[in-house]
């Protein structure tokens, strides 16, 4: 992939359960953020809900963030859904809707 291409990267934060990216795509980095009280996790999909092709779990301790940067990024057909845990303060995805 030229990163030429890519500049204009997307990020979105969610503080619950949701609809990352609609539509094929491709995932650069994740995060999850954790607040002061407790673990936390997330699951990510590619689809709309969690009936989706599940991708990764990214999990953390209270007050800890835990990110993967992905030096290439991977494609979502369906687009990116995120199941959250209680205790987030923030999962966020940064990415890039597919060209047609």
């Amino acid at each position: 992939m030229n990163e030429d291409e890519w500049k204009e990267w997307s990020y979105d934060c969610k503080g619950a359960s949701g609809q990352f990216l609609i539509g094929p795509g491709w995932i650069r980095k994740l995060t999850l953020t954790a607040d002061g009280s407790n673990p936390a996790s997330v699951s990510f999909y590619d689809g709309h809900n969690t009936s989706g092709n599940h991708k990764i779990t990214l999990r953390t301790v209270a007050n800890k963030s835990h990110d993967v940067d992905y030096a290439v990024p991977f494609k979502v057909e369906q687009g990116l859904y995120g199941s959250l845990s209680a205790n987030i303060e923030c999962a966020t995805a940064q990415y890039k809707k597919a060209k047609p």
